[in-house]
């Protein structure tokens, strides 16, 4: 028959030796866990110095990016100075369009403006308004012209109220517009003024201006009605 140690001394020995035993893996333990969270707050304090940061900008890169900048910036200049010249040249024609168009409208006007009481003054205005053979033709019939206009004893106001440039050349200087046309014509001793209603096609050649450039008249005919139908 197995019998158990009474003594309790040995009982107490044992029971010291294993609350020993115990103490000490604790202590081993908790120096352990110890050392173990010290390394973890070293690893902690020492990860600023850990984190990669990022590479800094490669020459390559910064040089690809300048030769993108100039590249755009040279593209830009020349587009710029494309759509300029281009904006120029269309400037240029407008201007020398509506240059036309307002001097023509005059010449029309001053061609289809007479007063036989004033034949002199009015044709010193068309003498200063024409160019070319027009003006040629003017100075040869200047005096049979005056004697008819005199007998005429009429009296002729114009107005034009459409004009449009059918053909323009800026370099050679020259331009033909078409304009309707409203003259009143009133005789002497009439109070009843006749209206007319016409349709003239002019030449227009551009010529020097007191320093400057001008149109004038070149020549004149006139467009016979469309028949209706």
């Amino acid at each position: 028959m197995t019998t158990s140690d009474p003594d309790p001394a040995r009982a107490e020995d044992s029971t010291e030796d294993l609350t020993e035993d115990s103490a000490g893996d604790s202590a081993g333990d908790s120096a352990t866990g110890g050392d173990a969270s010290a390394e973890v707050r070293e690893d902690a304090s020492d990860s600023p110095d850990d984190v990669v940061e990022p590479a800094g900008r490669s020459p390559l890169l910064i040089a690809a990016v300048v030769l993108l900048v100039v590249c755009l910036g040279t593209a830009g200049w020349f587009g710029v100075a494309w759509l300029r010249a281009g904006g120029d040249g269309d400037l240029d024609v407008s201007r020398a369009r509506d240059d036309a168009v307002r001097a023509g409208e005059q010449a029309v006007i001053t061609f289809h403006t007479m007063d036989y009481r004033a034949v002199d003054a009015n044709l010193d205005r068309w003498v200063a308004t024409s160019t070319g053979d027009m003006l040629a033709q003017l100075e040869r019939g200047r005096a049979s012209g005056k004697t008819v206009i005199e007998q005429s004893r009429r009296v002729s106001t114009a107005t034009v109220y459409s004009t449009a440039v059918i053909d323009l050349n800026d370099t050679t200087g020259t331009a033909t517009i078409i304009s309707a046309v409203h003259q009143v014509v009133t005789e002497a001793g009439s109070d009843k003024p006749v209206d007319k209603y016409l349709r003239v096609q002019a030449a227009l050649q551009r010529v020097s201006v007191d320093g400057g450039d001008g149109w004038k008249l070149s020549g004149l005919t006139y467009i016979a009605p469309t028949p209706a139908g």
